[in-house]
């Protein structure tokens, strides 16, 4: 039996998050054992027959979690009448219900969160033993001993204590990982780990106290930033353009401002940005960091002017009705027009 203190305290989920995001990839829960960035894809694929089954695969855990599966084949005609193909946790989260119907010949394919990450690590673990021909004992007492077979194929015990050790790359190695996809299982991670590091309680609450008392330095208070968690998924976060532009104007001032700039999203190239903003002076030029839950896009980072200014910017947008991409159009113009817009030497003197 091996027993491991508990790093991250308290729930895995942050406080505040909407149980529609806890299925999606993007609300992948956050414990001491992770796996694959929380998140593993589910294909489906029709029967010959119409009425059979549809075929199941999982990866990148086969065998985990389980799945109920209610979908079958049909025919491709009538498509609009038919159920839909869906696949969502059952209540207690311990297995993924398929329902609805797939046509004969198609095909479909679900992302979605390991809801019990440390058990997803164990799966994983167990999965690459097995298939090395290192047999488990799954019991709930078991010890450490595994059965490994010998030259002569018979099996021969060996007690291990220390299987493996695993160290973490750098945190400019991590950094472009969390922010120009915008990996939310990583944001929870380093915000979990700065209230481990400072206090030794890797919980939220610990977590949130040490950004406080950080943001304090940097000129924030609590009325311009109130929040829950290191994602923003919470829709307990609430924050200004203004906080937002201390943060970037302390970390500009920071000796690892390169690391962290040159982590962020880069206009026309990579990350969140890669489809925004090409083919205009901003491309290859705004580093900037996007925001997203339903109703809300943010952006903000840096751009370099024309005439060599570095210009510091927050756009925060918030419960529009037009539609998503429209909002985003006005971001990127507002980006833009700052690449390309002229100064003069006397902006040399000012902080932007």
């Amino acid at each position: 039996m091996v027993s491991t203190r508990d790093a991250f305290a308290g729930p895995t989920t942050g406080f505040g998050w909407e149980i529609d995001d806890l299925d999606e990839s993007y609300g992948a829960p956050v414990d001491e054992l992770l796996f694959n960035e929380g998140e593993l894809v589910l294909r489906a694929y029709s029967a010959k027959n119409a009425e059979d089954q549809v075929l199941v695969t999982l990866s990148p855990t086969p065998a985990y979690p389980a799945v109920v599966n209610r979908a079958v084949t049909r025919e491709a005609r009538g498509a609009d009448a038919e159920e839909p193909l869906r696949a969502v946790y059952d209540s207690s989260a311990s297995a993924i219900v398929l329902t609805g119907t797939l046509p004969r010949g198609d095909s479909a394919r679900f992302t979605l969160s390991y809801r019990h990450p440390a058990d997803a690590f164990i799966a994983a673990v167990r999965a690459r033993l097995e298939a090395a021909g290192i047999g488990v004992d799954q019991s709930e007492n078991a010890s450490v001993d595994v059965s490994i077979g010998n030259s002569q194929g018979k099996p021969s015990d060996v007690r291990a204590d220390t299987l493996v050790v695993l160290l973490s790359a750098t945190l400019s190695d991590v950094l472009p990982r969390l922010q120009k996809p915008s990996q939310n299982q990583i944001a929870e991670m380093l915000f979990r780990t700065s209230g481990a590091t400072v206090s030794g309680v890797g919980s939220a609450d610990s977590a949130r106290a040490v950004a406080v008392r950080t943001l304090e330095k940097w000129g924030v208070g609590v009325a311009d930033a109130a929040y829950r968690d290191g994602s923003g998924l919470s829709r307990h976060d609430y924050v200004t353009p203004a906080a937002i532009v201390k943060v970037l104007t302390a970390m500009r001032a920071a000796p690892w401002f390169d690391v962290y700039r040159n982590a962020l999203p880069l206009a026309g190239v990579d990350g969140t940005l890669r489809n925004r903003m090409k083919n205009s002076p901003a491309a290859g030029n705004a580093q900037a960091k996007t925001g997203t839950v339903d109703k809300a896009r943010s952006l903000s980072g840096y751009v370099t002017s024309a005439d060599g200014h570095q210009i510091i910017f927050s756009m925060l947008c918030n419960n529009f009705t037009l539609p998503t991409r429209e909002v985003e159009r006005v971001q990127d113009l507002l980006v833009v027009t700052l690449a390309a817009s002229r100064f003069g030497a006397s902006a040399r003197e000012r902080p932007r």
